[in-house]
């Protein structure tokens, strides 16, 4: 790449909220499932729509100007003794964009 040209970015975020819904399965109704989800700051139900992700004014990543929201399954951790699964915190998560820089 040429001198100062950048050809990625890292962006930190926050969790948003936990919700039990899935994005790609269903845009209409809550699943069988719970994701974690990053980025504006609006409640991530199934109903979201674009404009409601660009009309936000506050999100838990470090990039002001992204309204993208993230999301991935939450993770648990299974206590062997009790037989029962908790939430596990996960203090942020990180996005990665990388792209060929080509003259």
């Amino acid at each position: 790449p040429r001198g100062g040209e950048g050809t990625s970015i890292k962006t930190d975020y926050l969790p948003l909220g936990h919700v039990r819904t899935d994005p790609i399965l269903s845009q209409t109704c809550l699943t069988d499932h719970v994701h974690t989800f990053y980025g504006p700051n609006v409640m991530p139900r199934p109903e979201v729509t674009f404009e409601d992700l660009v009309a936000t004014t506050d999100n838990t990543g470090n990039v002001e100007e992204n309204k993208s929201l993230y999301w991935h399954p939450t993770v648990y951790k299974y206590d062997q003794l009790t037989g029962t699964y908790t939430r596990n915190e996960i203090g942020q998560s990180s996005a990665y964009y990388i792209w060929a820089n080509e003259d």
